[in-house]
C-alpha cells in the first residue's frame, strides 16, 4: 500500500518520529531502525518449531520492540483518513454512534502505520465503516475506520491485583499490570509510558484484561517460513491481534497491518508472571528469540533477558512470552462482538 499524499509536508516527518516512538516500546533507549517488511506468509508453522537466536542483540539491548509500545503523542491529518484498498472482510462495525469505542486507525496518513486508541464514533457509514473523531487543539479529522479494526469498550468481568491489561492512555494504549483491585467503576494500573513507569485510576471499560485467548488488542506471535539462500526456516514474529474471521487474521506487527493464515497464530502468554530462570521467548525487532528471565524489574511490567549468544535485553510484558511450543497447544478465541443496535 501507499501513503495516501499530504496536503502538509510536515506529515511525512512526523510520521517517522511517531513510528520511532511506537518502536521504541516501554524502553528507556532510542530503538534500532524498524526492519524492512517481511515476505508475506506462505504457511502456517508447526506449533513445536524453536527460534533460531541471530548473532547478537547487544544493539537492542534495552529496547523493547514490539506493535505494542506506547504512542506518546499524535496529530492528525488535515483530511479524512480513508483505506482505499482494505482487503477486507467487510464487517457490521460492533460500535454505536455517539459512543467511545476501540479502534486501529493511522497514526498520521497513510493506513501503512497503525495503532490502537479509544475515540470517540461520530457515525456509521454503509454497514461497515465506523467514523472515529480525531482531535487535536482546534482541528477535527475524521477517520473511516473498517468495521473489523474497531471493537466496543466493554470491561472486564473480573479483574486482580498482578493481572496484565491493556489501556487507553494519551491518544494511544500501553500495557502493564492492575496495581490495586477495581472500586468505582475505575481500577489502578501500573505501566511504562514513554520510557516513564506511573499508577493512574482507569475507567474499566477502557481496559483490556490479557487472559491468553485470541482477541481483539492481544499480544500475539505469528510464524512465517523466510527464505534464506538454499534453506527454509520458520520464524516467530511478535504482534498485536485485531481481527480473525474465514481462517484468517489480521495482525499488526511494528504497526503494519498484515493478514495471515490463523493456524500461523498463537497467544502469547503475557499474562504470566514470569520468574527468574523461566525459559521465555522475547521479541527482539522482527523475532522471537528464545532466552531466560535474568531478572523481573517494575513488579512484571519489564524483564531483563539473557539470550542464548550470552547478549540480554530490557523487554516489557507484552514482548516476552513461554516457548510457543509450550504454551498450551492451540490457541483458544473468543468470537468477535457483535453488531451493537
Amino acid at each position: 500500500m501507499q501513503p495516501a499524499p499530504s496536503s502538509k509536508p510536515a506529515s511525512a516527518a512526523l510520521a517517522n518520529v511517531l513510528l520511532l516512538g511506537c518502536l521504541a516500546g516501554c524502553g528507556d533507549d532510542p530503538p534500532p531502525p524498524p526492519p524492512a517488511p517481511p515476505p508475506p506468509a506462505t504457511a502456517p508453522a508447526p506449533a513445536a518449531s524453536t527460534p533460531r537466536p541471530r548473532a547478537s542483540a547487544s544493539a537492542a539491548a534495552s529496547a523493547s520492540t514490539s506493535t505494542a509500545a506506547p504512542i506518546a503523542s499524535f496529530a492528525p491529518a488535515s483530511g479524512p483518513l480513508r483505506w482505499a484498498d482494505f482487503g477486507g472482510p467487510d464487517l457490521e462495525p460492533p460500535v454505536k454512534a455517539g459512543e467511545r469505542a476501540w479502534a486501529v486507525l493511522p497514526v498520521s496518513v497513510g493506513w501503512e502505520t497503525l495503532r490502537f486508541a479509544v475515540l470517540p464514533v461520530t457515525k456509521i457509514e454503509d454497514a461497515k465503516l465506523a467514523v472515529f473523531e480525531i482531535a487535536s487543539g482546534d482541528t477535527k479529522t475524521e477517520a473511516f475506520v473498517p468495521g473489523a479494526f474497531t471493537a466496543p469498550l466493554q470491561p472486564p468481568d473480573k479483574l486482580n491485583i498482578d493481572d496484565a491489561v491493556m489501556i487507553a492512555t494519551g491518544g494511544a494504549r500501553a500495557f502493564g499490570r492492575v496495581a490495586s483491585p477495581p472500586a468505582d467503576q475505575k481500577v489502578k494500573v501500573r505501566y511504562r509510558f514513554a520510557g516513564s513507569l506511573e499508577e493512574k485510576d482507569v475507567p474499566l471499560d477502557e481496559v483490556l484484561k490479557l487472559d491468553g485467548t485470541l482477541k481483539f488488542g492481544a499480544p500475539v506471535a505469528f510464524s512465517e517460513e523466510r527464505d534464506e539462500g538454499t534453506k527454509r526456516r520458520v520464524v516467530w514474529r511478535p504482534g498485536s491481534l485485531v481481527h480473525s474471521a474465514d481462517g484468517k487474521a489480521w495482525v499488526i506487527n511494528f504497526g503494519r497491518p498484515i493478514r495471515v493464515p490463523l493456524t500461523a497464530v498463537k497467544p502469547m502468554t503475557v499474562a504470566t508472571l514470569h520468574r527468574a530462570g523461566d525459559k521465555v521467548w522475547v521479541a527482539n525487532n522482527e523475532e522471537l528469540l528464545p532466552g531466560q528471565v535474568a531478572e523481573v524489574q517494575d513488579s512484571g511490567i519489564r524483564y531483563k533477558v539473557k539470550l542464548e549468544d550470552s547478549s540480554e535485553l530490557t523487554a516489557s510484558l507484552e514482548n516476552v512470552t513461554a516457548p510457543i511450543n509450550a504454551a498450551g497447544g492451540a490457541p483458544s478465541t473468543q468470537p468477535a462482538p457483535a453488531p451493537q443496535k
